[in-house]
């Protein structure tokens, strides 16, 4: 193990270490659980911006149809 809790002279390197592993591991934990969280309201948003632009499409398609 890389930092062992028995050791009382744990040298500023092993603590320093230990603490930089702690927060990257963090940080890829609590990234992957906000994308998880976010994700339904990304998809949400953008079926929104989706059926807005398809009668605008549909509509610019019936004029060059009608051309």
């Amino acid at each position: 193990m890389m930092f062992d809790p028995d050791k009382n002279d744990a040298s500023d390197r092993d603590r320093e270490l230990f603490l930089g592993h702690l927060v990257t591991w963090g940080s890829i934990i609590i990234g992957l659980g906000l994308a998880i969280a976010l994700a339904p309201v990304l998809a949400a948003d953008q079926d929104q911006g989706e059926s807005i632009s398809r009668p605008e499409a549909a509509s610019a398609n019936d004029k060059s149809v009608e051309d």
